[in-house]
């Protein structure tokens, strides 16, 4: 009596892409029972070849028992091809039927059904049902998203052979049927804050009519562009256009800067997932020379680095994308949808990224600065922090120092800082007319220069930069920072430094050298590399409670008074009456008076006197500065 257990595992094999026989494997049987006239023996081992057949089989390669074995057959082509009868168009959140006419009088065995949202890795399955010329299958309801829905047939055809028929036809658990998905017009899911600038992208193909700025956008803010309900920018041509010159619409990949009075959502119309073209495997961004606001034209998470790999480019030729958090830009190792993106090419003629439609399974890595994640390849590196703490505005990622011996990121870690928008404190490493966030090189013999730019949109500020420190400077070499616009030397106290910043947009100049005093004094370019002046900083924080700190520095032994005084001019606390010498102080006031009682909330002044006892040829000096006490 034939044996039906070697016919039941052949059938498991090949009706389940998840049911793999191992290499080598014995199986006993006297008879094959699925049809097929075969000699029957006492044991037959499944060799490696048909191991790698069964492997293989979702990969659309025949396979078809032949002498008691599961035999490979790659140059047989089966007996019919697939065509689709089921809808072009899903709609969200409903089930799907996907229909497959065939011939009546075909046989067919195994038939199933594999089905995923757009990017995802694994699939589900079920069993096509069959109804003499179709088979029927279901895509349940939870798979008709945003993201579309990909899926593959896959069943098998009795004859004197049997043959392993694939919709579609090619590598179909890699290249699926994509199905996009119809909405009717969500809402933007990512909060809008008042009056700040967001970068916004939509992951829709939207319909043709309506995916110019106007018809997204106008509907919700006021029906009208108004500059005092919201605002629309683009980076084109070099420069920032304002709609109505903006020329890009909202497609797949382009983004925008957008603000608005009331902060509100917008909804985006109706519109469709987004596939990668017809034969193409990745989705095409054209990058101008220069720079570029991109988005991910998927709506799921896509890595840069498949991306970079994708679209075989090189890491050194497109900068790392940015992205704006709400008051400063970083670096993005992940896109996510509905974002924005600056992106900058090197080049001088276009290049195309070729965004691969495959959700990234990394998680998005927040930085504090850009010297996270970095550690293991910079020998020595500072992170220069700028903020105005008043104004919440800030510029803390900008990286400068030197590589590790064989660090494999010497290049790439070079970003470009990305073009401004809105109110800005802006802090870029300057070399060859062009703007770094980051600036690292190799380990020099005595010393290197880096100079540096300091602006803003806000007049007369004073702010305060924060180093952070990496490894160990290098043995023999000093760190100094040099003020190019008041030819002196800025001293540092616990990593920082307060500059005061002149007109809108002016950039103050500074020259930061890191090597020997030796180098340090050829490169000055005449600065002394001690301070020679008497400065007063502005306290930090401000407002404050309960306490903050005033710092001052003097370039000679002086006479020294620094006292509090409340807005009516009358003394509430003497924090400093003694002579000092060169050199950088800082004293923290409470907020009490001299009686030690807590005074009022509200605006105080404080006064800095200090009269020259060295007889150095620097004037007496008197400062005051404004703090504000918060309880």
């Amino acid at each position: 009596m034939k044996n039906n257990i070697v016919s039941y595992l052949i059938l498991m094999a090949i009706g389940s892409p998840c049911s793999l026989f191992s290499q080598n494997t014995v199986v006993p049987f006297s008879a094959v029972t699925t049809g097929f006239e075969v000699s029957p023996s006492t044991a037959t081992t499944v060799t490696s070849a048909v191991g790698q057949a069964v492997v293989d089989d979702v990969q659309q390669l025949n396979t078809h028992v032949e002498s008691g074995f599961l035999v490979y057959s790659r140059s047989q082509q089966p007996p019919l091809p697939l065509s689709s009868a089921s809808d072009s168009i899903a709609t969200a959140g409903q089930q799907f039927d996907v229909k497959f006419p065939i011939s009546p009088n075909l046989l067919t065995f195994a038939e199933s059904l594999y089905y995923r949202r757009g990017g995802e890795y694994n699939y589900a399955g079920d069993t096509l049902q069959r109804d003499v010329d179709t088979l029927r299958g279901k895509i349940p309801s939870s798979y008709a998203t945003i993201r579309g829905i990909e899926y593959y047939i896959i069943l098998r055809v009795s004859g004197s052979t049997v043959f392993i028929v694939t919709y579609p036809p090619n590598n179909p658990v890699d290249a699926p049927a994509t199905i996009p998905v119809s909405l009717a017009g969500p809402s933007y899911p990512i909060n809008l804050q008042r009056k700040k600038y967001t970068m916004v992208s939509i992951p829709l193909d939207l319909n043709a009519a309506r995916r110019d700025i106007f018809s997204v956008l106008a509907d919700d803010y006021g029906g009208t562009y108004s500059r005092n309900r919201w605002r629309v920018f683009r980076w084109e041509q070099g420069d920032y256009a304002e709609y109505p010159v903006v020329s890009a619409s909202f497609t797949p990949g382009t983004s925008f800067w957008l603000v608005t009075q009331s902060g509100f959502s917008f909804t985006t119309g109706p519109g469709q997932s987004v596939f990668p073209p017809p034969g193409a495997g990745a989705y095409p961004i054209v990058l101008e020379s220069g720079w570029n606001q991109i988005a991910n034209p998927f709506a799921y998470p896509v890595s840069w680095t498949s991306i970079i790999q994708n679209s075989q480019i090189s890491d050194t030729t497109i900068s790392r994308p940015n992205y704006y958090d709400g008051d400063e830009y970083a670096v993005a190792d992940i896109l996510q949808p509905w974002g924005g993106y600056f992106v900058y090419n090197t080049l001088n003629r276009p290049v195309t990224l070729f965004v691969p439609p495959k959700e990234t399974v990394a998680l998005a890595i927040t930085r504090r600065n850009q010297i996270d994640g970095w550690e293991e390849e910079l020998m020595y590196a500072e992170n220069f922090a700028a903020e105005i703490p008043e104004l919440g505005l800030k510029d803390s990622r900008n990286l400068l120092g030197f590589w590790k011996e064989a660090a494999p990121s010497r290049t790439r870690i070079n970003d470009r800082e990305p073009p401004p928008i809105g109110e800005y404190l802006r802090l870029s490493i300057v070399d060859g007319g062009k703007d770094f966030m980051t600036r690292v090189a190799e380990l020099p013999v005595d010393g290197l220069t880096w100079e540096v730019e300091v602006s803003s949109t806000s007049s007369h500020q004073v702010a305060l930069v924060t180093l952070s420190r990496l490894g160990k400077i290098p043995e023999g070499f000093q760190l100094y920072v040099l003020d190019k616009d008041n030819l002196n030397s800025i001293p540092l106290t616990e990593g920082r430094f307060s500059l005061q910043l002149g007109e809108p947009f002016h950039k103050s100049l500074l020259k930061v050298i890191v090597g020997t005093k030796e180098y340090a004094e050829q490169q000055g370019g005449g600065i002394p590399l001690v301070p020679l002046s008497h400065a007063l900083e502005q306290n930090y924080p401000n407002p404050f409670n309960p306490g903050t700190q005033i710092r001052y520095q003097l370039s000679g032994r002086s006479g020294v008074r620094l006292e509090i005084f409340d807005i009516a001019g009358r003394r509430v606390r003497s924090l400093v009456d003694a002579v000092q010498l060169t050199g950088v102080y800082t004293f923290t006031w409470d907020g009490r008076n001299d009686a030690g009682t807590e005074v009022a909330s509200g605006m105080y002044i404080y006064r800095l006197r200090a009269v020259r006892l060295d007889g150095g040829k620097g004037k007496d000096f008197t400062a005051t500065r404004k703090l504000i006490l918060v309880r």
